[in-house]
C-alpha cells in the first residue's frame, strides 16, 4: 500500500514582507491638521479660562465663530488631500536653489544691519536691553529713517531669503562641507538681525519651523549613491535615524524653550523691569485662581504668553459686533491699504473701512497696537463668513503643500508649507504674512513656483500608503 502524502504544511519562515511594521496612530500627512487643532483649540482654551481678563461682548457667539472656523479648517484640509500628489518637474535642482539663497541671504544681511540699525546699537546691547533696541526700531519705522527703496529691494529678494533656511535644513545631506558652514554663518546672521531689532517675533518666526524642518529632513531622500548604503546597513541604519530625530527633537525643544526665556526678558526689559521685577497683574494669580501656587519667576512668562497668544480673540469679539463695510478687496493687508490708498483723494480711505481701524475710532482698542486675529482682517473684504472659508482655502494649501514636501520631492513646497505654518501659528494674532510687503511678495510668488513646479505624475497611493 502506498504511502499517504504528508498533509501537513510546514510552518513558512517569516519573509521580511511579512514582518511587522510600527503601528503609525496619525499618518504623517495628517500631522499639521491634527497639531493646529489641537494649537487652536488650546488658544481658546487659555482665553476662556486663562489668567488674563477680557472685554467679550458676547463670548458663546465668538466660541461658536472660533469652532465653526476649525471645522472649515477640517474640511479644507481634507479637500486638500484629495487632490493627485505631485512631483518636482524643474530641472534645477534643490542644491542649486540653496546656494542662491545663500548669495542672497549673504548679500543682504550687511545692508540690513546698516539700514535698520540706525541708532547704532550692538548686538550686546540689544541682548542686555531689547526694550531699548525695540524702541530705536520702531522710532525709525516711524519716522521714516528706514530707506523705502531698501524695502523694495528686500521685497523683491524676499522669494529667495525664504527658500534660505527651510531648503538649508531639509536638503542638509546634500550640502557640501563649504555650503554648511556659509550657511550656518547665514543662519546666525538671521538671529543677530532678529535680536538686534529687540522683537521677540524674529526669533520665534525661526524657532517654530524647525520642528517640521527638522521631520522632513529625515525624510528627505538622500543622494543616490547614499541609497544602496543605507540599504545595507538594515537595523543599524534604522536605529541611528531613530537617535537622530530625537536629537533633533531636542535641539527644537532646547531652542522653544531659549525662545520663551528671551520673550519674557524682552518684555521685562521694555517695561523698564529688572529680571526679578513684574508687573502686579501679571504674577499673583495662580493661587487665587487655580489654587495653585506658581513661583513668581514662571507665572510672568504664563501670562504674557497667554495675553501674547490670545488677545486677538478680543479684538476680534469686538470686531464682530460692527456692521460690515467692503474694503474692495485690500482690508485684509496694511500694505495693501496703504499703496491703495495713494491713488486715492484720502490716503486713508481704505484703512479707514477695514474691522481694526473701525473699531480703533469706535472705542479706542488699537489697530495697530494690538491683535484682532487673522479673521477680522479676512472679515474687512469677505465678511466673517467669508473669513471661514479663506481659512479653509488655506488649509487646502497647507496640505497640499506639506504633502509635495515629504521626501523633499518640491523645494518650493517646502518653503512654501512655511508660509502656511506662519499664517496658521498666528491665526489668533493677525495676518502678518498678507500685511507686509516683504512677507506677501514672499507668499504669493512662492505660491506661484510652487504650483508651476509640479507634475502630476506620482500614484496616490505612493503618499497615502505607510511612509
Amino acid at each position: 500500500m502506498p504511502a499517504q502524502p504528508n498533509l501537513r504544511q510546514p510552518a513558512r519562515s517569516p519573509t521580511p514582507m511579512a514582518k511587522r511594521r510600527p503601528l503609525i496612530l496619525v499618518h504623517p500627512v495628517w500631522y499639521p491638521l491634527v497639531f493646529f487643532q489641537v494649537y487652536l483649540a488650546y488658544s481658546v482654551i487659555a482665553y476662556a479660562l486663562g489668567p488674563v481678563e477680557h472685554d467679550t461682548p458676547r463670548p458663546w457667539y465668538l466660541y461658536s465663530y472660533l469652532m465653526a472656523s476649525q471645522f472649515s479648517i477640517f474640511i479644507g484640509y481634507k479637500i486638500g488631500l484629495e487632490t493627485k500628489p505631485t512631483t518636482y518637474a524643474w530641472s534645477i535642482s534643490p542644491r542649486i536653489l540653496i546656494r542662491i539663497a545663500l548669495l542672497t541671504m549673504l548679500a543682504i544681511l550687511p545692508l540690513t544691519f546698516i539700514w535698520r540699525n540706525q541708532g547704532d546699537i550692538s548686538i550686546l546691547e540689544a541682548i542686555q536691553d531689547p526694550g531699548a533696541a525695540y524702541s530705536i526700531r520702531l522710532r525709525s519705522i516711524t519716522e521714516g529713517e528706514i530707506s523705502s527703496q531698501f524695502s523694495l529691494v528686500r521685497g523683491l529678494l524676499s522669494p529667495l531669503l525664504q527658500l534660505f533656511l527651510p531648503l538649508g535644513i531639509v536638503y542638509w545631506k546634500r550640502l557640501s562641507r563649504t555650503v554648511k558652514v556659509l550657511w550656518l554663518v547665514g543662519v546666525m546672521g538671521m538671529v543677530v538681525q532678529a535680536l538686534i531689532s529687540g522683537a521677540a517675533i524674529g526669533i520665534f518666526d525661526l524657532i517654530l519651523a524647525l520642528p517640521w524642518l527638522f521631520w522632513l529632513a529625515s525624510k528627505a531622500i538622500p543622494k543616490q549613491k547614499k541609497i544602496a548604503r543605507n540599504s545595507e546597513r538594515g537595523i543599524r541604519s534604522q536605529s541611528g535615524s531613530s537617535m537622530k530625530r530625537w536629537a533633533l527633537a531636542g535641539l527644537a525643544g532646547i531652542a522653544l524653550v531659549a525662545g520663551i526665556h528671551y520673550f519674557s526678558y524682552s518684555r521685562q526689559s521694555r517695561y523698564g523691569l529688572a529680571r526679578n521685577e513684574y508687573l502686579s497683574r501679571t504674577v499673583d494669580w495662580s493661587y487665587e485662581m487655580y489654587g495653585i501656587a506658581i513661583p513668581n519667576a514662571l507665572e510672568y512668562p504664563i501670562y504674557m504668553l497667554i495675553d501674547y497668544w490670545t488677545n486677538g480673540y478680543e479684538g476680534l469679539s469686538q470686531c464682530m459686533e460692527l456692521p460690515f463695510e467692503w474694503c474692495y478687496g485690500m482690508g485684509h493687508s496694511t500694505v495693501l491699504m496703504r499703496y491703495a490708498g495713494l491713488l486715492m483723494s484720502d490716503p486713508d480711505y481704505f484703512w479707514d473701512r477695514c474691522y481694526p481701524a473701525r473699531l480703533e475710532a469706535d472705542n479706542g482698542y488699537s489697530a495697530t497696537g494690538r491683535w484682532h486675529s487673522i479673521y477680522a482682517w479676512l472679515a474687512s473684504d469677505l465678511t466673517f463668513l467669508g473669513a471661514l472659508l479663506a481659512v479653509g482655502v488655506l488649509a487646502v494649501l497647507m496640505a497640499q503643500s506639506w504633502r509635495d514636501s515629504i521626501g523633499g520631492r518640491n523645494p518650493f513646497a517646502i518653503a512654501f508649507f512655511v508660509q502656511t505654518l506662519m499664517i496658521f501659528y498666528y491665526v489668533p494674532a493677525n495676518n502678518g504674512r498678507l500685511s507686509f510687503s516683504e512677507e506677501m511678495i514672499a507668499f504669493w510668488v512662492l505660491l506661484l513656483l510652487w504650483k508651476l513646479s509640479r507634475r502630476r505624475t506620482l500614484p496616490k497611493h505612493v503618499l497615502l500608503g505607510r511612509l
